[in-house]
């Protein structure tokens, strides 16, 4: 259970930090932690684009992928159930973009595969979840969001405005993939510029770290908590800080748990209708924000997808390698479906992956839902899962966030424990059930 223990007076304090004497074995699961966090890591850096910085986007995405597909071979014996929907998931995917280049007859590019972590992270969860408490993995999380954020910090501050400006001119696309532009400028002095940055990350350290300040009040928590708001504050995407400020607020409301969970099933439910309905009629909702750079462009990208779901309503048009192929279908090298969330979703993959997204949904909201029904399970395990929720559910607004974005890190922690414990469906469930809910609510 999740209790506090005394700690050994012999007990290292970076044991102490990621839990390693709480196992038996320490060797055999100290690697696996060290190899979890390394992961997590890795794929932070990938949804931040960060390979491009560091080195070859290749190198990175091929080590990521290879770590997991061993890991799901291992979830065939520790977690089927996760393994099963890993190859699922990837399955569908392929599906996607078998049926993008079917259509346009061209040859088809999985490049574009790299871009969803979900791919990188339902394996190696699933052998996690059999093996280590939820509030065990969380911790790792952090550890791994903690050195992401410093790795962020290094990387923004070492941003040659001079070098991007000269690659962008020159047309070196390679060179300027980590980077977006706030705006642009025949001069150097009139662009502004800002690297991608995995804001689930920070998400993470910042909700983690203030339930742990809220269980605890020491101080360093709280200094925790401010550094990552710092990040999220730098990292100049409006929405994603916004929204983590909010739930960081909201974290210490006098609202249960319970509630939390039904707001933010009734958001996601009313949003991705609301989205649905306002395809089906063409109407564009955000030609309400066409006066803001931002907003314009976001209305153009809605403007397509639109059109482009009521062309294919059942399967979309799939899912395009690169965006040379998405401009044979769109025309314009400008269109990012994973710009504007729930439409980017309808026009990629129709109403069955609409249908799939929102099951995607429900199964988080029942994985936090289930969490916080176990009294064994601490506040502070809770309160970081609940805000995680819904800031994923919240983001999925403007960003198609569980399948290719950090989103997916948390629908693949959903998917390990409903894979190994269920999510306490039966009525009567079985002994090992019962022994699988007890060990892994520790």
């Amino acid at each position: 259970m999740e209790r506090a223990m005394s700690k050994p007076a012999s007990e290292a304090p970076w044991a102490a930090m990621i839990g390693l004497s709480r196992f038996r074995g320490v060797k055999i699961y100290g690697v696996l932690d060290v190899i979890f966090v390394a992961h997590m890591y890795l794929l932070a850096l990938i949804l931040a684009f960060a390979y491009v910085l560091l080195g070859t986007r290749q190198l990175f995405l091929i080590s990521a992928l290879g770590i997991d597909m061993i890991f799901i071979v291992i979830c065939f014996w520790r977690n089927m159930k996760a393994a099963v929907i890993a190859a699922s998931v990837i399955a569908y995917l392929l599906f996607s973009i078998f049926i993008f280049y079917f259509k346009i007859d061209v040859p088809a590019s999985y490049a574009q595969v790299g871009s969803y972590v979900i791919m990188y992270s339902i394996g190696i969860y699933g052998v996690m979840a059999a093996q280590r408490p939820l509030s065990h993995i969380l911790k790792l999380m952090f550890i791994a969001s903690c050195l992401y954020a410093i790795t962020f910090l290094y990387l923004r501050q070492s941003i040659n405005v001079d070098a991007i400006l000269h690659a962008k001119t020159t047309g070196q696309s390679d060179a300027v993939t980590g980077y977006m532009f706030t705006h642009e400028a025949s001069t150097g002095g009139d662009i502004g510029f800002r690297i991608y940055v995995s804001d689930m990350n920070l998400a993470i350290g910042t909700f983690y770290a203030l339930s742990q300040w809220k269980r605890t009040w020491r101080w360093y928590w709280a200094a925790a908590a401010i550094f990552f708001i710092y990040c999220s504050y730098i990292s100049d995407f409006r929405f994603a800080t916004a929204t983590v400020f909010l739930l960081s607020v909201g974290l210490f409301a006098p609202v249960s748990h319970k509630m939390q969970i039904r707001v933010a099933t009734v958001v996601m439910a009313g949003t991705m209708l609301l989205t649905l309905g306002s395809a089906l009629l063409s109407f564009n909702y955000y030609d309400f924000v066409r006066h803001d750079v931002t907003g314009m462009i976001r209305a153009y990208e809605a403007d397509v997808a639109i059109t482009g779901f009521r062309d294919n309503p059942f399967l979309g048009f799939g899912l395009a390698g690169n965006a040379e192929d998405m401009y044979l279908v769109v025309g314009n090298f400008g269109f990012a479906p994973s710009d504007i969330g729930y439409l980017g979703m309808l026009c990629r993959f129709g109403l069955i992956g609409y249908v799939l997204l929102f099951c995607c949904n429900m199964i988080m909201l029942r994985f936090a839902e289930t969490v916080c029904a176990k009294k064994a399970i601490s506040e502070a395990t809770k309160n970081c899962l609940v805000a995680l929720t819904s800031y994923v559910i919240l983001t999925q607004a403007l960003s198609t966030y569980v399948l290719d974005g950090g989103g997916g890190l948390l629908f693949a922690l959903a998917i390990a424990y409903w894979g190994q414990y269920g999510f306490g469906l039966r009525s009567s469930p079985s002994r090992r059930r019962l022994a699988g809910a007890r060990s892994w609510a520790r």
